[in-house]
């Protein structure tokens, strides 16, 4: 991590421009509300470990509280109140969005397949743990995807309409509807797309 320069001046944005990011990933992150910091790291675990994460974009309040100084947390699992977007303060503490995971895949071969990170599972448990040891924003549960019912169908279906991908390249894609979203898994041979 690059020592602040004199002068900074507090902010999301101007971290980003003093630790480095590339226009490029400032972009990516003022569309999807991630940080350019994160966005890169998550670039080279995906490079690594040659995996496709799928990100429900967190939208962009929350950004516009990182980086000034004090303590903000990614919302807790456990934690039922809405921060799609924007932030709440609870119990003293400032939270907002995590990084949530719609899906994760593993390259192999000509193709992807599901990388499970449903509840309590041992991979999840192990996964978090890797690409937490990261990330300046930890992630907080498994993906999304992987939380069915007995009904095999996605406990959680608010899934927002945007989406932010990275895949074993660090390539980035982003998605805008969830219509988008559905074409893109048909494209990479991703299924099943569980929302409609």
């Amino acid at each position: 991590m690059a020592s602040v320069p004199p002068g900074f001046k507090p902010g999301i944005a101007n971290l980003e421009k003093a630790w480095g990011s590339s226009p490029e990933l400032v972009g990516h992150a003022q569309w999807s509300g991630m940080d350019a910091i994160d966005l890169e790291t998550l670039q080279e675990f995906c490079r690594a470990e040659r995996k496709l994460l799928i990100f429900r974009a967190p939208g962009g309040l929350g950004r516009q509280v990182r980086g000034l100084g004090v303590e903000i947390l990614p919302k807790p699992a456990a934690m039922k109140q809405k921060t799609h977007g924007r932030w709440i303060v609870q119990d003293g503490r400032l939270y907002t969005s995590d990084w949530d995971l719609l899906s994760a895949w593993q390259r192999t071969g000509n193709g992807y397949s599901r990388f499970e990170l449903g509840a309590d599972s041992r991979q999840t448990a192990e996964f978090l743990k890797r690409i937490n040891r990261q990330l300046l924003f930890p992630l907080q549960h498994g993906a999304n995807d992987d939380y069915l019912d007995e009904a095999g169908n996605a406990r959680n279906r608010a899934i927002g309409e945007r989406f932010i991908a990275i895949d074993e390249t660090g390539g980035i894609d982003r998605c805008e509807t969830q219509v988008l979203m559905k074409a893109y898994y048909a494209t990479r041979g991703l299924a099943p797309w569980l929302y409609g």
